[in-house]
């Protein structure tokens, strides 16, 4: 066994069933950590001979449903935010993993693109309607913003929880 010598560079890290291995660079010794079987065999045959740190399971924390809808609302207003097309905004991958996110999370994600929505004025329209099945528009407000984001708001004070 070499000893662990502190603050190697990583040049790769990769999670596997909840592990996070990180390979630092070959100028760097470092010893292996034991781990569950599967788990060492993992990276011995996708690694090789490299020398690898384990970092425990737990240890990288997971974000909330808050914090990665509040990524993901700013990476794709950062990426759109000159567009003049709403379908080209639409389809914006950012865009798209929220949605994906209201498969899973529904309720939580209706109160978040609201909450947005009210507070940075992002138009999360067409996100509402479809994972809402909803749409408290009046027609004669089509167009304009303000009211548009007024009426959603409205909606979610008094909308019927699941």
């Amino acid at each position: 066994m070499f000893a662990y010598q502190p603050e190697p560079e990583i040049v790769e890290t990769r999670k596997v069933d909840g592990w996070r291995f990180q390979r630092p660079s070959p100028t760097r010794v470092v010893r292996r950590t034991p781990c569950d079987d599967e788990v060492s065999e993992w990276f011995s045959s996708e690694w090789a001979d490299d020398v690898v740190i384990v970092v425990s399971k737990g240890t990288v924390p997971r974000l909330t449903v808050r914090q990665r809808f509040l990524d993901l609302a700013q990476q794709w207003e950062d990426e759109t935010g000159h567009l003049s097309s709403p379908n080209q905004k639409m389809l914006h991958p950012s865009y798209k993993a929220i949605l994906g996110m209201g498969q899973e999370h529904k309720e939580e994600m209706i109160d978040l693109l609201i909450e947005d929505m009210k507070t940075n004025r992002r138009q999360w329209f067409w996100a509402l309607s479809y994972l809402a099945q909803a749409n408290p528009i009046k027609p004669e407000d089509a167009g304009r913003i303000d009211r548009m984001i007024n009426a959603w708001v409205r909606w979610g004070e008094t909308r019927p929880r699941r």
